[in-house]
């Protein structure tokens, strides 16, 4: 066998993406509220522009990402202002993940964060050589982030903190004033902050760590398109960074970040924000529905505006994914996720509010039998 590196001689569990994809692949008649797109679709302002795609820019090299970062720092204006040497496009959120853990992972490294949260990003800090430890969320809290423990495992002997906010699985969000208590701390021991915001579009901008990007010489956001904008299968995705580290990031980038079409399309999203407004309304009126049909499987903390939440049965048990699975909803399994089980799912709502609460209402009666 070839020699290959370290990190990569044992093999993590299999991504709950990809499982979620290959089981919509097989063509099984599901309901998915597995992956976390936008439910309710495409933007009509992107839709407008398909046939004024120029097909003839696939042929070539993607042009300069430019452009589109104008648009993208005119976005940001109400919270932040930004420079062109802040903004870095990457494939999906988690291109920019492993872009950023390629610049601040090394054998050794230690990486501190919650659990559970998106387990990807914990795959590659260990196939890079890092050391992924994490404070887990309290279950006699219903699983909700607890500032005081967290800042507690903050210590000097911390190289990097990486926090999901909005959290997935669960849905929640961490307040940006938990999040200047976290910066602050780190700030002291020059630990440098991942905030991972890929469903950072269904909560408020304000809440958003890019409003902090100027304060905090120590804090990286990473955005993505796949979620709240609703565009998953362009893959693009950006990372926000302080002036002092423009230079590295340039150095650190792929040639030609994102493909012609993802950067052609994602400029129009950036001009709809009802479009994100509306959708976050919708799901909060969607997940009040889920609640109250509820009596027997637990939610875990999460946000009114948040598509994802994680469900949960009593009895360790059971397995609840393929419950679901068998009432021909596909769910996410809670497995990968460390410090949850198999009777634990991350449901992501979806448009077929219609469908999905008959089989909750059957599911959460019979889960005590």
């Amino acid at each position: 066998m070839i020699r290959i590196n370290r990190g990569w001689h044992s093999q993590g569990p299999v991504s709950y993406a990809t499982t979620a994809s290959q089981k919509l692949l097989e063509g099984e008649n599901l309901l998915d509220c597995s992956l976390g797109v936008n439910p309710y679709g495409i933007s009509k302002k992107v839709l407008e522009h398909l046939d004024d795609f120029d097909g003839a820019l696939i042929h070539h090299y993607p042009p300069s990402t430019e452009p589109l970062k104008k648009v993208l720092i005119k976005y940001w204006e109400p919270v932040a202002s930004l420079g062109k040497d802040q903004v870095f496009f990457a494939h999906g959120a988690i291109g920019a993940l492993q872009m950023i853990n390629r610049i601040l992972v090394t054998q050794g490294i230690r990486v501190l964060g919650v659990c559970p949260q998106f387990t990807d990003y914990a795959y590659d800090v260990t196939k890079s050589g890092g050391d992924y430890t994490c404070v887990p969320l309290d279950p006699l809290d219903n699983y909700a982030f607890n500032l005081k423990q967290f800042l507690e495992a903050v210590t000097r002997d911390i190289q990097v903190i990486y926090l999901d906010n909005p959290n997935n699985p669960t849905g929640q969000v961490i307040g940006l004033e938990a999040i200047g208590q976290i910066l602050e701390k780190a700030s002291g021991y020059k630990i440098p902050v991942v905030l991972d915001e890929a469903y950072g579009d269904y909560m408020r901008d304000s809440n958003s760590g890019v409003s902090l990007i100027h304060r905090y010489d120590n804090l990286l956001v990473v955005r993505s398109f796949s979620k709240a904008f609703g565009l998953a299968g362009l893959r693009v995705g950006y990372v926000v960074v302080p002036k002092a580290l423009g230079g590295v990031f340039e150095t650190a980038a792929l040639p030609f970040p994102i493909n012609a079409v993802g950067g052609y399309f994602t400029q129009f999203i950036l001009q709809d924000r009802e479009f994100v407004h509306q959708s976050a309304q919708k799901i909060a009126a969607s997940k009040k529905k889920v609640m109250k049909v509820l009596k027997n499987l637990k939610v875990l903390a999460t946000h009114e505006t948040l598509p994802i939440m994680t469900l949960m049965a009593p009895d360790e048990k059971i397995n609840l994914y393929e419950v679901f699975l068998e009432e021909g909803v596909l769910t996410g399994s809670c497995v990968p996720y460390e410090g949850l089980k198999a009777n634990s799912v991350r449901l992501r709502i979806p448009k077929e509010m219609d469908i999905l609460l008959p089989v909750l209402e059957r599911i959460d009666a019979k889960i005590l039998e």
